[in-house]
């Protein structure tokens, strides 16, 4: 089926499909590189930066996405700048607890806990950008009044996972649709 569209591509362009073109382009991304490059296998993951208010998320965020990187089994995690073929750096950008159900005296019972970040992959090897500036979020929802009763720390952890998870998923797929929530999706 590549073979076909690649034909279709280059009748299109007028048998230009190599180089520079569009077509050229077009057919490279087809074949596929991965996300990160097929040479690179270690990664260094710097502590993000928090810029929420709430300083011990982006440690233990960064904690997990380690961990979760780790796990995958595609890139080793580094501590030397030196020695790293990625680099993926972040901030934590929003922590945000808001109301989202009622009772009937209008006291809130039910709440969203969100936290968004920023992350950047660079391939160091290369000197360029795989992605920049991408933002990746996770929210729960929990009530601390009605059952079942979650406290705000065990949704905090929670959505930390989550996150990691997406980021990590993000890093080394490009993706994360598979791990959205139905509301993030729409339905």
């Amino acid at each position: 089926m590549l073979m076909a569209l690649g034909a279709l591509l280059a009748a299109c362009s007028g048998g230009q499909v190599a180089g520079d073109s569009t077509t050229g382009k077009v057919l490279g991304a087809l074949r596929g590189e991965p996300v990160i490059p097929r040479a690179a296998n270690t990664i260094i993951i710097p502590f993000f930066r928090d810029y929420s208010g709430e300083p011990t998320v982006s440690d233990v965020l960064t904690i997990r996405l380690r961990d979760a990187i780790s796990m995958d089994g595609r890139l080793a995690i580094v501590a030397d700048n030196e020695k790293a073929d990625l680099r993926l750096v972040g901030k934590v950008m929003l922590y945000r607890i808001q109301p989202v159900h009622y009772s009937t005296s209008g006291e809130p019972v039910r709440k969203r806990l969100m936290i968004a970040v920023i992350v950047s992959l660079v391939d160091q090897k290369n000197q360029r950008d795989i992605f920049r500036n991408r933002q990746v979020q996770s929210f729960e929802i929990f009530s601390d009044v009605v059952p079942p009763v979650v406290p705000e720390s065990q949704a905090r952890d929670l959505a930390v996972e989550s996150l990691a998870r997406r980021i990590a998923v993000q890093t080394v797929s490009g993706w994360y649709t598979d791990l959205m929530s139905r509301e993030e999706r729409g339905k």
